[in-house]
C-alpha cells in the first residue's frame, strides 16, 4: 500500500516488498518491473523535453545570429560600417561566417577610405589645374561631371544637368559648329581627339578651354563611352598671345638693331678711313718738320680712327651672333687646331705651349670665335718673362660637355669675375693689353645661345682657367 501510495505521488523510489512466490509475490514483482518502466519512461519524456526546450533556445538564438549577420551585411552593402558583428565563443560556422563579414567589412572600409582620399587628391589636383574630366556613357546616353568641371563652367549640380545638348549651349556660338563636328568625327572614326574653343559663363565672361578625349569600345569593336578633360587654359592663352606680341615686337628691333649695324659698318667706317688714310699724309708732310708734339697729336689720331675701326668691327659680328641658328656637326679637335695654325705668328712670337687633349664632335655654330677670343686672351695675359702654356681639354658630364682653357697668366681677382663678361669691360690699360673689351663678352653671348654657360675660376698672378658648357642636344 506504501509503494501504490508513493507512485500516485510521482515518487518511484519506493518498491513493493516481496513475502512470497505466490501469486501476491509474483504480482509485487510485476507491480515493481512496471513502476520502474514507468520510471524509466517518465525520465526520458523529461530529457526529451529539455532537449526539445535547448533546441529551441539553440534555433532561436541562431535566429538572433543569422538575423544579426543578415543587418550587419545590409549596412555593409550601404556602407555603413558603424557595427561589427558580435562572434560567440562556440566557434561554429556562423561564428566563422561573423568573422569573415567583419574582416570584409574592415577591408571595404580602409579601402573606401583609401579611395576617398584618392579622389579628395584628384578634386584638388584638377582645381589646382583647372582641369575638369567627364565620363559619356553611350549606351545609357548618361554624362557624369567631375566637381572641377561645374567650376570651370560656372555651374552647380542642382542648376545644370550634364548632357551633350546642354555642353554645346555654353560654347561659343562661333565655336559650336566646329566642335560638334571634331566631335562626330572621333565617335565615327574611334580616334581620341584635341582641341579649343571658348565657354560662354552664365555671368557672361568668355574663358577659353583645351578639351581631349578617346573612346572606349566592347569586345565586338562598338563604341560604349567616351572619356576626356577639359582645362581652362585663358590665361595661358593671354599670355601666349602676349609673347607672341612680345616676339614680334622683338625681331621688329632685332631688325632696325641689324639696320644700324649694317649702317654702322658701311657708313660709319667710310669717315674714319677718310680721318686715317689723311693723318697718314699729313703725317709724312710732317716728317719734314721737327715738331714732335705735332707728330703726337697725328699719332694718336690714328691710333684713335684704327681703335674705333676695330671697335665698329667687333660690334658688328657681335651684333650677328644668333644670325644663323644652323648646328653642323663640328670636330671641336680640326677646329681648335686650324685656330692654332692661324695664330702661328702670336704663338711664335710669345713663345707659346698649347696642349690639346682629345676634343668630342659636337653641332654646334660659331664655336670657332669663342675658342679664338680664349686662347688669345690665354696667350696675350702671360705673366712677364714666364712663356704661357695652355691646356685645352673637354669632359662628357652626361647631357652636356664641360670645355676647359687652363693658362699660367697673370690670373684674375675674384672681384672681377663677372665683370669681364659684361661688354666694353676691361681690367687693364691699353697701353698694357690691347683689345676692345668685346672677346669674352661675345664668348658668353654664343654660348648662352647653345644652352650652356661659361665661368672662371682664377687666382691673381698664378693664372686662370676658363669653363664653358655645351649641351648635347
Amino acid at each position: 500500500m506504501s509503494a501504490s501510495k508513493s507512485i500516485a505521488k510521482r515518487d518511484f523510489s519506493v518498491k513493493a516488498q516481496v513475502f512470497s512466490n505466490d501469486e501476491i509475490g509474483v504480482l509485487a514483482n510485476s507491480f515493481n518491473d512496471m513502476t520502474a518502466e514507468l520510471s524509466n519512461n517518465i525520465q526520458k519524456r523529461i530529457q526529451a523535453d529539455q532537449d526539445l526546450e535547448s533546441k529551441t533556445n539553440f534555433i532561436q538564438e541562431n535566429e538572433k545570429r543569422i538575423v544579426g549577420i543578415m543587418d550587419a551585411l545590409i549596412k555593409t552593402t550601404q556602407l555603413d560600417f558603424s557595427e561589427k558583428i558580435v562572434v560567440s565563443e562556440r566557434g561554429d560556422e556562423l561564428d566563422a561566417i561573423a568573422v569573415g563579414l567583419n574582416t570584409m567589412s574592415e577591408e571595404l572600409e580602409f579601402h573606401l577610405q583609401q579611395l576617398k582620399q584618392s579622389e579628395e587628391k584628384l578634386n584638388g589636383a584638377q582645381q589646382l589645374a583647372h582641369i575638369g574630366s567627364w565620363e559619356w556613357n553611350i549606351v545609357d546616353n548618361a554624362i557624369e561631371w567631375s566637381d572641377e568641371l561645374y567650376r570651370i563652367f560656372g555651374m552647380s549640380r542642382e542648376d545644370f544637368e550634364a548632357n551633350y545638348e546642354n555642353y554645346l549651349k555654353c560654347i561659343h556660338p562661333d565655336d559650336r559648329e566646329n566642335v560638334s563636328g571634331i566631335v562626330q568625327k572621333a565617335y565615327q572614326d574611334h580616334q581620341p581627339f584635341n582641341f579649343f574653343h571658348r565657354l560662354i559663363l552664365p555671368n557672361g565672361d568668355e574663358r577659353t578651354l583645351h578639351g581631349r578625349g578617346e573612346v572606349s569600345l566592347n569586345n565586338e569593336g562598338k563604341i560604349i563611352r567616351m572619356i576626356g578633360t577639359a582645362q581652362d587654359v585663358t590665361e595661358r592663352k593671354k599670355a601666349e598671345e602676349k609673347l607672341n606680341q612680345y616676339n614680334i615686337e622683338l625681331e621688329r628691333k632685332n631688325k632696325e638693331i641689324e639696320q644700324f649695324a649694317y649702317a654702322a659698318s658701311h657708313d660709319l667706317q667710310e669717315p674714319l678711313r677718310s680721318i686715317s688714310n689723311f693723318s697718314k699724309l699729313l703725317a709724312e708732310k710732317l716728317e719734314k718738320y721737327p715738331d714732335e708734339e705735332m707728330n703726337q697729336y697725328m699719332s694718336l689720331i690714328s691710333g684713335g680712327a684704327s681703335r674705333m675701326s676695330n671697335l665698329i668691327f667687333d660690334l658688328l659680328e657681335y651684333s650677328r651672333i644668333g644670325k644663323d641658328m644652323s648646328k653642323p656637326a663640328t670636330d671641336c679637335d680640326k677646329l681648335v687646331r686650324e685656330i692654332l695654325t692661324d695664330l702661328t705668328a702670336i704663338i711664335e712670337e710669345s713663345d707659346a705651349e698649347i696642349h690639346i687633349e682629345k676634343l668630342p664632335v659636337i653641332k654646334c655654330y660659331d664655336l670657332e670665335s669663342v675658342f679664338q677670343n680664349l686662347i688669345i686672351n690665354a696667350i696675350k695675359f702671360k705673366k712677364k718673362g714666364i712663356p704661357p702654356v695652355v691646356n685645352i681639354s673637354a669632359t662628357d658630364i652626361g647631357k652636356e660637355f664641360l670645355f676647359t682653357i687652363k693658362d699660367n697668366g697673370v690670373g684674375i681677382e675674384k672681384e672681377y669675375y663677372d665683370r669681364i663678361f659684361i661688354i666694353f669691360q676691361r681690367l687693364h690699360l691699353r697701353t698694357e693689353y690691347a683689345g676692345t673689351g668685346i672677346g669674352l663678352s661675345l664668348c658668353k653671348k654664343i654660348i648662352e645661345m647653345h644652352g650652356g654657360k661659361i665661368w672662371v675660376e682664377s687666382e691673381f698672378g698664378k693664372g686662370s682657367t676658363f669653363y664653358f658648357t655645351i649641351p648635347k642636344s
